[in-house]
């Protein structure tokens, strides 16, 4: 009889075993990576947290992509930034001016864009990935080095939910390792149809008369 149940009981192990296995398996990154590469678009609220020695600051964002006309980040009520190949076009909505920057200007917003990471995805080397279970929810994390000599801006980590495969959180980090910036993001809705004049100023618009 103890033969037997020890027989059983080692069944049971076996298969308790196989399925724990099989669900790691599931755990695929190809799949995240895979689905965040064929982002066509995409729009999202925009948390920005920035940490340094002096001060935290807190920004509330709203962000748009699409591979056919750009990217767009309305800062709080007070900005909208449109990116357009080496320009940022800026509206300055407090004092009703608009101008256009260097997009070297950036060092700081231009990193919530979830392309500057998809980018390194097919050119990085140095990619790792792990997963965590944050509040309940598991998540898929992607290590990634960033491009430069910019010891404040070394690393980046993208948290995406393994259940829709969403991105959720980017985290920033220096050279030791410490976070600097995050970027939540809120809302998210993948591929959307988006019109072109989301992607235009007033200048553009004069332009275009």
């Amino acid at each position: 009889m103890r033969k037997r149940l020890l027989i059983l009981f080692t069944i049971s192990l076996l298969m308790v075993l196989n399925l724990c296995g099989c669900s790691k398996k599931q755990n695929d990154p190809s799949k995240v990576v895979q689905f965040l590469k064929e982002l066509n678009s995409y729009t999202c609220d925009l948390d920005i947290h920035i940490k340094n020695s002096k001060q935290e600051r807190k920004v509330e964002c709203k962000q748009f992509y699409d591979e056919k006309f750009g990217h767009r980040l309305d800062i709080g009520d007070g900005r909208i930034l449109i990116y357009k190949e080496n320009d940022i076009l800026v509206s300055d909505l407090n004092n009703n001016e608009d101008y256009t920057l260097d997009k070297n200007f950036d060092s700081v917003y231009k990193l919530s864009f979830l392309q500057e990471y998809i980018g390194l995805l097919y050119t990085n080397e140095e990619i790792r990935y792990s997963t965590q279970t944050i509040c309940d929810k598991e998540y898929q994390l992607i290590h990634l080095m960033i491009p430069g000599n910019n010891r404040n801006i070394s690393k980046a980590i993208m948290y995406v939910n393994l259940e829709n495969k969403l991105p959720e959180r980017t985290v920033i980090c220096d050279i030791k390792g410490h976070e600097v910036i995050s970027f939540g993001y809120r809302n998210f809705i993948p591929n959307p149809k988006l019109e072109k004049d989301i992607f235009e100023n007033k200048k553009d618009e004069n332009t275009n008369e």
